[in-house]
């Protein structure tokens, strides 16, 4: 008998207290994945979503020349060649788009708090559909099943129902998983918007805010 009452106290300690700290660990590694170790070697707070809109933004946002050191003090740390693309000023954030140098595919979307300087992955395609560096990704490489065309398509498509006064930009940044293009309006660049490598899914970055500006590097081939 006192047995039994102590196996179903042990039961009862188990799925209340030991049950919720499984629990927890499991979302606590949910939220925040494993960060490759060269990225991580960078920050301590390099987290896949560290960046939240609005959270630190109490000052001026800092100069795109400070945001552009930034991100050449990554490029000089990673462990593998990458290169800078695009920075994209916003009212939320500063985006910033790398590619790899030896196959000139995309590697990966960042967000910096253009106030604090944090820096973190992108929520969303980058995290979700990247099949190299993302949250579910193999670190290998796999083609897109949707072409450039098709994808074109897709994109051009959903924006027109959106904002039938803006349009795409015909060349995408290709990467592993998913393509990015720019939307522009009146000549301008107006927002960015992903569509999936392999089922043609559309996701707009509204989280972005509205668009500042924007600088180019002339290493870009996208």
């Amino acid at each position: 008998m006192l047995n039994k009452m102590v196996f179903g106290l042990l039961v009862l300690l188990i799925s209340s207290g030991m049950g919720l700290g499984i629990a927890k660990n499991l979302k606590n590694k949910a939220d925040y994945p494993p960060v490759p170790a060269d990225l991580q070697k960078i920050s301590g707070e390099f987290k896949w979503n560290s960046v939240t809109p609005g959270q630190n933004q109490t000052g001026p946002h800092l100069s795109m020349d400070e945001i552009t050191k930034l991100a050449n003090d990554l490029i000089s740390n990673y462990q593998t060649g990458i290169e800078l693309v695009r920075i994209i000023e916003t009212t939320n954030y500063f985006y910033m788009i790398f590619r790899e140098t030896a196959t000139g595919i995309g590697a990966f979307e960042l967000l910096v708090d253009p106030v604090t300087g944090q820096m973190g992955f992108e929520t969303g395609p980058s995290q979700l559909w990247n099949t190299k560096y993302g949250i579910w990704s193999s670190g290998k490489y796999m083609s897109n099943v949707i072409s450039e065309v098709q994808a074109l398509y897709n994109a051009a498509k959903f924006l027109k129902n959106e904002n039938p006064m803006a349009s795409i930009d015909p060349k995408p940044v290709v990467f592993h998983g998913y393509y990015s293009f720019l939307e522009v309006q009146d000549g301008q660049i107006i927002g960015v918007l992903s569509v999936n490598g392999f089922n043609g899914d559309i996701t707009p970055h509204d989280w972005l805010g509205k668009v500042l500006q924007t600088r180019e590097f002339s290493n870009n081939k996208s």
